[in-house]
């Protein structure tokens, strides 16, 4: 009976003051604004569409579900599938997403280690966005964003991945352009507003009369009356929960047993050390992985590799799906070698890469030269 008694009173309390902070400061709701309507549109003056690297349908869908995921105060749709009134109002705004430069070049970079200049393969993108009001066709403003990716080697240079990434990273970064310039003022006042809109929560009951807060304040005193409620409410399930009756002992608490995380598996340093001299060993032996010593292994031995294909490229496409595990491996082996030999990690990571890649490169030269025999 005791115990009901006090459940009773502690619910009564909680619904109280649950009921005084839903009522008691409602934050002043903004008054609503005609949402702008953006038609994306993407397009390239390039060769081909720029494809096979370039999906430019992709690309679009890609501008809008970056714009909608930013939770933007407007209605964003590709002009693909956008269904656009005959005449439509000022609220509708052409935002054409062109691509106008995508190239892979050589640069010549310093290498400090070697004391010489070594090939330095990119690949470039920019892209610019330009804002019309689609009624009238007026130009409102244009922003640009470029990107630079840096391959690892020749064989990343040769792959569509990274050239891909580069160009949705520069997507990402002409969004984000797009929006600093929008909320600057710089295509108009209509878009000036293109941010995530502030919260608002349904209206629960009357305020209390002429008190009008601000959103800040409004945030900010029902945190604190937030803070309040949960300290008072864990007090009083304290104070009634914890307390010993008359005549009978009070309980006996028990620790709490905390299982020890689990132990990381010792490095095998000794298979660390086999795997670095085998990658250095080859490296002295094809002068560091030159293209001459990758046509001669392959003249070499053109029949065994060639037989062994299959196996030579699967172990090819497990490197590539453990590509983030093996590069955090590479970085251990580094540490290790760096500590023992006074090298630099870069070369000794650079080494171990091709070094993997050594195999299936070879193979490509043997496929190569069976090629150019056959003919």
């Amino acid at each position: 009976m005791k115990l009901s008694c006090r459940l009773f009173s502690v619910l009564a309390i909680i619904a109280v003051l649950a009921a005084s902070i839903a009522t008691f400061a409602e934050p002043s709701t903004p008054p609503t604004t005609q949402t702008p309507n953006l038609i994306v549109y993407a397009r390239t003056d390039l060769a081909n569409q720029g494809a096979p690297t370039l999906d430019l349908l992709d690309l679009e869908r890609y501008f809008v579900q970056t714009l909608t995921a930013r939770a933007i105060s407007a209605n964003v749709v590709p002009s693909s599938t956008a269904r656009i009134p005959a005449q439509p109002a000022l609220d509708y705004f052409d935002l054409e997403v062109s691509v106008d430069a995508m190239q892979a070049a050589e640069r010549a970079a310093w290498n400090e280690e070697l004391k010489r200049y070594d090939g330095d393969r990119i690949f470039n993108v920019e892209l610019s966005i330009s804002v019309k009001q689609l009624r009238t066709g007026k130009l409102l403003g244009l922003v640009r964003s470029q990107r630079t990716y840096h391959f690892r080697n020749y064989d990343e240079a040769q792959e569509l991945a990274p050239k891909r990434a580069t160009i949705y990273a520069a997507a990402d970064q002409l969004v984000d352009n797009f929006l600093q310039a929008s909320t600057a003022g710089r295509f108009g006042k209509q878009l000036s507003s293109l941010k995530p809109p502030p919260p608002q929560s349904p209206p629960r009951g009357p305020a209390l009369p002429g008190l009008v807060l601000p959103q800040w304040a409004y945030r900010r005193w029902t945190a604190f009356l937030g803070g309040a409620f949960s300290l008072l409410l864990l007090m009083l399930l304290v104070a009634v929960f914890t307390r010993t009756p008359k005549g009978s002992s009070a309980p006996v608490s028990r620790a709490t047993v905390i299982p020890a995380p689990p132990r990381k598996p010792k490095p095998d340093y000794a298979a660390w050390d086999a795997e670095l001299t085998s990658a250095f060993a080859l490296a002295l032996k094809t002068d560091t992985f030159s293209e001459p010593a990758c046509q001669a292994a392959a003249a070499a031995s053109h029949d065994a590799i060639l037989a062994t294909h299959s196996h030579i490229e699967a172990k090819e496409a497990e490197r590539q799906l453990t590509a983030k595990r093996r590069e955090a491996h590479y970085e251990e082996l580094a540490t290790r070698a760096a500590a023992s030999s006074g090298l630099d990690m870069n070369q000794v990571i650079d080494i171990l890469r091709k070094a993997d890649a050594w195999e299936f490169r070879v193979l490509q030269a043997a496929k190569k030269l069976a090629v150019e025999v056959s003919k």
